[in-house]
This record gives structure tokens, sequence and C-alpha cells, in this order.
């Protein structure tokens, strides 16, 4: 299990953005996340699709991710399988 933070930004049409940290530190308070996601929002660097800046901090969520299938190995299918075996 991972424990991921997301920091949910608006844009100007209101839709949600979302950065999502992997692994913060573990006592992750409302304190924290607040000026952090101000000065993102002051920086003008995260924008949506149509290059405009976010502009109000959405919500912020700790979450416990339980990964179902290992991403670091490469999943092959196993006639691909057979068929690299047998050449």
């Amino acid at each position: 299990m991972e424990v991921k933070l997301d920091l949910i930004f608006k844009d100007p049409q209101q839709k949600n953005k979302t950065i999502h940290i992997t692994m913060p530190k573990g006592d992750v308070k409302e304190a924290d996340v607040t000026p952090v996601m101000r000065k993102i929002i002051d920086s003008k660097l995260f924008v949506n699709s149509s290059n405009e800046p976010m502009v109000a901090i959405g919500g912020a969520k700790l979450r416990t991710v339980t990964e179902l299938i290992d991403t670091e190995e490469d999943i092959v299918p196993d006639e691909i399988k057979n068929a690299e075996e047998n050449a």
C-alpha cells in the first residue's frame, strides 16, 4: 500500500485539476498544504489544456492506494510469451 496526497485545484471554468504526490510525509495537515497550494496558484505554472492558470484551491486528500498489478513488471499475454519462447 502506498499513501498519496492529492492537491486539487480549480481552473477558470471551475473544473478540477489534480497534482498527485507520492509518499508525502506522514503527518500532513491543512496548515502544511494550503500555503503550498497558494504558491502554486500565485506562480501560474500549473495550467489547464487551454494554458489557463489555476485560480482556486479545490481541496486536498490523503489516500491509500493498493496496487493490484505491479506496473514495474512487463505484462505480456501468454500467446506472446509462447511465441517468443518458440521462436
